[in-house]
């Protein structure tokens, strides 16, 4: 069996930018708690008690009383998968995880998810970049970074793979995710 991901590494530019917020919608951030409670029924979050567990933010989008959008955001070096862990340097917010939920996208969501964790940071005396990577196969994802740049200019890092053959797993860096400090590496047991 091979499993392989090819991804371009970016980062938010560090000055602020200003929106309206989708109509109908509040964004906000979530604990673990609010985050089951409220999760939209068609939605499978998987992934979070881990995250909530080590300090990571969750920022959620509302409609009416359900969560039907939500992303992560770290300062810690994330697990990819069961072998593989993305780094980056501290002076960078990780985004990952977003998700929403089919009916409620196009309305920008993660855009104003975005907003509510610089509003935070900024609240906090601290703005720092965003830094993420997208799936070259993620059409969506690579569709709607590109269907904005006059409000969100993303700077890209470079490239990054990983690749599993049957039980080995192999990463490859760019020299520009190289130079950044932000790659795939393989997990050390």
């Amino acid at each position: 069996m091979i499993n392989f991901e090819l991804c371009k590494i970016e980062s938010s530019a560090a000055e602020a930018y200003v929106w309206d917020s989708a109509r109908g919608y509040s964004t906000r951030i979530v604990n673990a708690e609010s985050f089951h409670k409220y999760m939209h029924p068609d939605v499978s979050p998987g992934l979070s008690d881990w995250l909530f567990e080590r300090g990571d933010i969750c920022v959620a989008n509302f409609y009416e009383d359900l969560i039907v959008g939500f992303g992560f955001n770290s300062r810690l070096s994330t697990r990819v998968n069961e072998r593989i862990d993305f780094d980056f340097p501290q002076s960078y917010v990780y985004g990952f995880g977003d998700y929403t939920h089919p009916d409620h996208r196009g309305k920008r969501l993660a855009r104003d998810r975005w907003k509510v964790l610089r509003e935070t940071h900024n609240a906090e005396g601290s703005d720092p970049p965003t830094i993420f990577y997208v799936n070259l196969g993620n059409i969506e994802s690579l569709r709607a970074n590109l269907s904005t740049p006059e409000i969100i200019s993303n700077r890209l890092i470079g490239y990054t793979a990983h690749i599993k053959i049957g039980d080995r797993s192999f990463c490859w860096n760019s020299a520009g995710t190289k130079a950044a400090g932000a790659c795939f590496r393989l997990r050390k047991n």
